[in-house]
């Protein structure tokens, strides 16, 4: 399967079944492997999660924008395989969904 169809299909996952992001400890570690981030001198690149203080500011609609930004960022760089991994391994449990029906963190 080629990158670009391996891309729009973890893309597909991570909004599939009311998912926004995973929650902030799962979503940190994402993040930490992510290649070449890291801190600028006008802060990192590329921008870290929405959690921490973020968290409660930010819409569901900013949430996932920026998870997009970080899959986008690791298939750019060859990684696209290990966040494939990392994202689909998460229990329904360490995500953050829009649906009140599933979990809410």
């Amino acid at each position: 399967m080629d990158t670009e169809k391996r891309l729009a299909d973890l893309l597909a996952f991570v909004a599939s079944d009311g998912r926004v992001c995973p929650r902030p400890m799962e979503w940190q570690d994402f993040w930490k492997m992510l290649p070449q981030a890291r801190r600028t001198a006008s802060g990192f690149t590329p921008a870290p999660p929405l959690v921490l203080s973020a968290w409660h500011g930010s819409s569901d609609e900013a949430k996932a924008a920026r998870l997009r930004e970080h899959i986008l960022w690791a298939a750019e760089r060859g990684r696209l395989d290990a966040a494939d991994r990392f994202l689909r391994s998460l229990p329904v449990e360490a995500w953050h969904h829009s649906e009140p029906s599933k979990p809410n963190y």
